[in-house]
């Protein structure tokens, strides 16, 4: 079971961890990882290319994967990419273990040519990739 948690970072970590949910941790930045406050496992979300936040570089979500590997053992994590770094954000993730983030929220083109039909079709854009 996951919940989002209202109320900032604290109240939101006792909440999750008082009714035994997993929480699930969307950021920005690299100063909101509150390990001490949260069992395990904790679900972590990294979104990369939003402005005024991280930028879309290898380098930046190799780093934050580290740091997550030291502060929250056992997390799940995704890496999430907006716009057109969508798929390769998903490429970086399956090649680092972690889970992949798709669909029309984050991005409304199959490729630079043409929109996307459909959720179902960036899907099936990413699991073609794990299926080779």
């Amino acid at each position: 079971r996951s919940r989002v948690a209202r109320g900032g970072r604290r109240h939101g970590a006792d909440t999750v961890a008082g009714e035994g949910l997993t929480a699930r941790l969307a950021g920005h930045g690299r100063g909101d990882l509150p390990g001490q406050q949260l069992r395990e496992p904790a679900a972590r979300v990294f979104a990369l290319g939003i402005a005024n936040a991280l930028p879309v570089r290898r380098s930046v979500f190799d780093f934050l994967c580290s740091e997550l590997a030291e502060m929250l053992l056992g997390a799940t994590w995704v890496a999430a990419g907006t716009s057109r770094y969508q798929f390769e954000v998903n490429q970086w993730c399956l090649e680092a273990g972690g889970h992949c983030r798709t669909g029309l929220e984050d991005k409304l083109r199959f490729d630079p040519t043409r929109l996307a039909a459909s959720n179902a079709e960036l899907v099936k854009k990413i699991v073609d990739v794990c299926d080779h």
